[in-house]
């Protein structure tokens, strides 16, 4: 019996396992650094997009109908504080 058991692994095969592990290392830290680039995109994605202005006086309050309570309360707050004399809400069908 080559290698003292019989069903046991010889030295060529721990050799051809290291070299497959070697081989597939590149794929991983390829992988690793697409998903992290990945986060960190999807993390700050949406920053360049929101607009932290303050509000103005205005003729109208709109109020589009989409998450319904909290656009209301909003409105109201605004309308109460002075800075339109109308709240108009618009339901998008």
């Amino acid at each position: 019996m080559p290698g003292g058991l019989s069903g046991g692994m010889g030295d060529g095969d721990i050799g051809r396992i290291f070299v497959a592990r070697l081989r597939n290392r590149p794929f991983l830290i390829v992988g690793v650094t697409i998903l992290l680039l990945l986060a960190v995109f999807f993390l700050f994605a949406g920053t360049g997009i929101v607009a932290n202005d303050s509000p103005e006086e205005s003729d109208v309050i709109i109020v589009l109908m989409g998450s319904g309570p909290d656009r209301i309360l909003g409105a109201v707050d605004l309308y109460g504080q002075g800075y339109a004399p109308y709240i108009m809400m618009v339901e998008i069908a």
